[in-house]
């Protein structure tokens, strides 16, 4: 009688290790599941950040230059290079770097440079900049229409 006892709790115990087993695996895999995409989402909202802040700049430039109306003495411009875009006003500058890791970079390695006219309207001829993460899964470009200077941000 004994032995059966012993034999049917041995049979629930193993039951209720194949079961702890499987709600831990189970468990695992949701953590994985919900932590994973997280790494890559992290690169993403830096690019979202950069992006945003740039067109909040080259928009305050853009608000600076149709409020003032003094066009070519008092000159502000944002200069855009790989790693690193600048606000300049006369002979001040004020630089902000991307994050440090290059995981950020613009689609064209050439530099650019963004003003506006008394109007709003871009002084140049090619007014879009497109950001996008060094693996290229991930891009966003700023264009500013030529005849109002209107800036908006497009998902590529």
């Amino acid at each position: 009688m004994a032995d059966l006892f012993s034999l049917r709790a041995r049979k629930r115990n193993g039951f209720i290790a194949l079961e702890l087993c499987i709600v831990t695996v189970l468990v695992f895999t949701l953590a994985a599941t919900v932590m994973l995409p997280r790494a890559w989402q992290n690169d993403r909202h830096k690019l979202d950040v950069l992006v945003d802040e740039l067109a909040l700049d080259l928009n305050a430039v853009r608000q600076y230059a149709i409020g003032n109306h003094l066009g070519e003495i008092d000159i502000w411009s944002i200069v855009v290079q790989d790693g690193e875009y600048r606000i300049m006003h006369n002979y001040r500058i004020e630089k902000r770097t991307y994050f440090g890791n290059n995981r950020i970079v613009t689609e064209s390695k050439e530099r650019k440079d963004f003003s506006f006219d008394e109007a709003g309207r871009p002084s140049g001829p090619d007014m879009r900049i497109t950001f996008k993460l060094a693996d290229d899964t991930y891009k966003k470009t700023i264009v500013i229409a030529a005849q109002t200077g209107r800036i908006r941000i497009e998902k590529a």
